[in-house]
């Protein structure tokens, strides 16, 4: 009956993940389309006000307290981290191939490494490491900033490299700081204070909005909610390794999307840059699961024994 249940909820758990992984591809597909006809600050302005406003309903319905801040600086931090990251993606997205963007994204466990080894002082073993290092040369492999034909097209990726890693940061240090916060606070709160961080940029080169803007506006926005929510929700009903696994599948959906709605035929150097990124990517991911079932197998055990240990002790 347990064995049903558990393959149960991993199944419903996938689910969500594939259902996460096709509606974040949507998103990234309508932030392309906006292309220059929006500037990026207030394309990403009105990705989050829009946020706000579908987030208003729950908020009230939750209640107040569920929004309290216990941690203002985890707050603000995330708000820089996530503002500053976002608005490099969208630059990206809106100013190279779609698949090369994703694969450049795709450096964020790598950085979040370092991040954690020196933020929360976690042990990173010496393969992850490798496979790190491994993962920035096909990073090299994509950019190949030797062969760039001017600055601009040389540091579009680089630009991206920088949305990579402040994700990353704002991933660890909500993890080290923001245990108290509840998953909506951090969610709600981040949508209100982004859109204020932006509304002086966007205003400062707002340009003007037609129906075709507004629909793709709110298809990023209420993707962007959705998204976020299967993502949540599958953490909590199934293995990490189950949603490891099926997040992979945002890379070639990346290429494929690319190749049907943009036209868009990668080189060999930058597929091949891809694979090393995804493979070092998987790498770590595995050998951190495995890390993991191994450290819980060793405190099954030593729990084991405790307990026999305790029950010899116990008188008759």
């Amino acid at each position: 009956m347990f064995k049903l249940f558990s393959r149960s909820a991993e199944s419903h758990a996938m689910l969500l993940i594939l259902n996460a992984i096709l509606i974040g591809s949507v998103m990234d597909i309508c932030i392309k389309l906006t292309g220059d006809a929006l500037a990026t600050w207030q394309l990403l302005f009105l990705r989050w006000f829009v946020n706000i406003i579908v987030l208003l309903p729950f908020a009230l319905h939750v209640g107040w307290r569920t929004l309290a801040w216990h941690n203002p600086r985890v707050h603000f931090m995330r708000v820089v981290l996530v503002g500053l990251g976002s608005y490099m993606l969208f630059y990206s997205l809106a100013h190279l191939p779609l698949a090369m963007t994703i694969s450049l994204f795709f450096t964020e466990p790598l950085f979040m490494l370092p991040l954690a080894a020196l933020l929360l002082k976690e042990k990173i073993s010496p393969l992850n490491w490798l496979a790190a290092l491994a993962g920035f040369a096909g990073v090299l492999l994509i950019a190949r900033p030797a062969d760039a034909m001017s600055w601009e097209s040389a540091a579009v990726p680089f630009l991206a490299l920088l949305g990579a890693l402040g994700f990353a940061t704002c991933q660890v240090m909500t993890k080290g700081y923001g245990k108290h916060e509840t998953t909506f606070s951090l969610i709600f709160w981040l949508s209100v204070l982004t859109a204020l961080f932006t509304a002086p940029m966007a205003y400062s080169e707002w340009k003007p909005m037609t129906p075709q803007l507004w629909l793709l506006i709110f298809a990023i926005a209420g993707s962007g909610c959705l998204y976020n929510y299967l993502w949540i929700s599958a953490l909590r009903v199934g293995s990490m390794a189950s949603i490891a696994n099926l997040s992979y599948l945002n890379l070639p959906l990346a290429y494929l999307f690319g190749w049907l709605i943009f036209d868009e035929i990668p080189d060999l150097m930058t597929v091949v840059g891809s694979l090393v990124i995804l493979a070092s990517v998987i790498f770590i991911g595995r050998h951190n699961i495995r890390q993991a079932r191994k450290a819980k197998l060793v405190e099954s055990a030593a729990q084991a024994v405790a307990g026999t240990v305790a029950a010899k002790a116990e008188p008759c």
